[in-house]
């Protein structure tokens, strides 16, 4: 069975590499699952501007693929969800799930289903193991663009119901010299804490270890991060407690799997973009290989509601209210420590509706890709 697969992808100016990442993700998992797709590729620009993303989505369905994946901001994806839901096409959407109230970045059975990393669960775990393994007050330095959105209030949100909280924050517009031996070195310095939490991604994460390393930052507080591809900045030999839903070192057949056909096809080791991608797509191979030879929406949509398969993060098991991905415990390494860590559900319920009622539960950051 031939199955024609459409990527609305966004370009990123922090992560270049994301739009190549997660069509080699998606296409390395249809190649591992013996799926023959064809695969059309559309450049969604930053992925916010709606006119841009709902033409190049009607294109799609005008070429009447199969199924499409989108990886766009979450102001458009409103839109993008109607236009799907009216057209009778199935459309998955991806993303790293950074906000604690993301209701409209949610699946809607049957033709909406959305894969996450759920990264606010991430850092509320972080700021749980802060609070109560390294000390009750952090700094937190955070990009413009990046985890001051979204990101630190579900940190601190943690923080404060352990006792503790972000007692100072460093924004930065553009990471410099002048950044970290002046405006955070004092704070540093004026500021009692205990350890210095970061959330920035893609090309601003070296630079920020880079900074923090020539300023002699990192050698006076343990640094704290979620951040996307953290593992060269382990030569720098500092305490370093890093945190996400997936870890290359993972031991488990599917995450292997991936690991080795990627690196031997593509001579390069996966982020996270790409077991994203790639456990997307295994996840709509679970649809395509329930239709028997050819594809039919009706019984694809029914078998996505209901898949259960491994993947580089685990056990994938699908939430049948809001049609997404039942959040993975999160991976917490910190030196020589490693454990896994999860919200209860009933714990996540009380933080979405706590949130929810919020005049600001953080800045808003309409960019998919910080």
């Amino acid at each position: 069975m031939s199955i024609t697969i459409g990527i609305l992808i966004p370009r990123s100016d922090i992560f270049p590499t994301l739009p190549q990442h997660v069509v080699k993700g998606i296409k390395l998992a249809f190649e591992n699952e013996g799926i023959d797709a064809q695969v059309i590729v559309c450049d969604i620009g930053k992925g916010v501007v709606q006119d841009l993303v709902m033409s190049k989505a009607n294109e799609l369905i005008m070429q009447d693929v199969d199924i499409t994946i989108a990886y766009a901001g979450k102001k458009v994806l409103d839109a993008l969800k109607a236009l799907f839901r009216t057209s009778k096409k199935p459309l998955m959407l991806m993303g790293m799930g950074p906000n604690i109230t993301r209701e409209e970045e949610l699946g809607e059975a049957p033709y909406i289903a959305s894969n996450s990393f759920d990264l606010w669960h991430t850092c509320y775990l972080l700021g749980e193991y802060a609070a109560k393994n390294i000390g009750k007050q952090g700094i937190a330095s955070v990009g413009l663009f990046e985890g001051g959105y979204q990101l630190l209030p579900a940190f601190n949100e943690s923080m404060v119901q352990n006792g503790g909280g972000v007692v100072a924050t460093h924004i930065s517009k553009q990471l410099d010299e002048i950044d970290f031996t002046g405006d955070l070195n004092n704070m540093i310095n004026s500021t009692p804490a205990d350890y210095l939490v970061e959330f920035f991604s893609g090309i601003d994460s070296p630079r920020f270890y880079d900074l923090c390393v020539k300023s002699g930052i990192s050698k006076e507080l343990p640094i704290i991060t979620p951040s996307i591809g953290i593992e060269p900045f382990a030569e720098y030999n500092k305490r370093l407690v890093h945190g996400l839903s997936w870890q290359p070192f993972v031991k488990n057949a599917a995450n292997e799997q991936m690991i080795t056909s990627f690196t031997q096809k593509h001579n390069e080791e996966p982020s996270a973009y790409v077991a994203l991608a790639y456990e997307t797509a295994l996840w709509i191979a679970e649809g395509i290989k329930a239709c028997d030879g050819k594809f039919n929406t009706a019984t694809y949509c029914e078998a996505i509601a209901k898949a259960s398969f491994q993947s580089p993060r685990g056990g994938f098991t699908v939430n049948s209210e809001k049609n997404t991905n039942q959040p993975f415990p999160t991976i917490i390494v910190d030196g020589e420590t490693v454990a896994s860590y999860s919200i209860a559900a009933e714990q996540e319920k009380e933080l979405v509706e706590s949130f929810s009622s919020r005049v600001q539960a953080g800045w808003f950051n309409p960019f998919p890709c910080a």
